[in-house]
């Protein structure tokens, strides 16, 4: 490995050339370049089970105010 630095250093990134020159290693170099995007995505796409579960919330939030409301008694008679 030494060998080969100093090779490589004696003759101008040669054997990096080569390297570079290997159909299978020139067709995965974009992949060395690409960068990672700066802020990622943190929200989890929302599902038809999360939507329906939000429903269901809603629903019995509702039908729970109704039953803890206080009942209008008719005074009129």
């Amino acid at each position: 490995m030494s060998l080969m630095a100093v090779a490589n250093v004696l003759c101008n990134s040669s054997s990096q050339r080569r390297f570079h020159a290997e159909p299978m290693v020139a067709a995965t170099e974009r992949l060395l370049h690409e960068k990672a995007p700066r802020m990622p995505n943190l929200e989890a796409p929302q599902t038809e089970a999360d939507s329906v579960t939000e429903l269901a919330t809603e629903q019995a939030g509702s039908a729970q105010e109704n039953c803890l409301s206080t009942p209008k008694l008719n005074t009129a008679a």
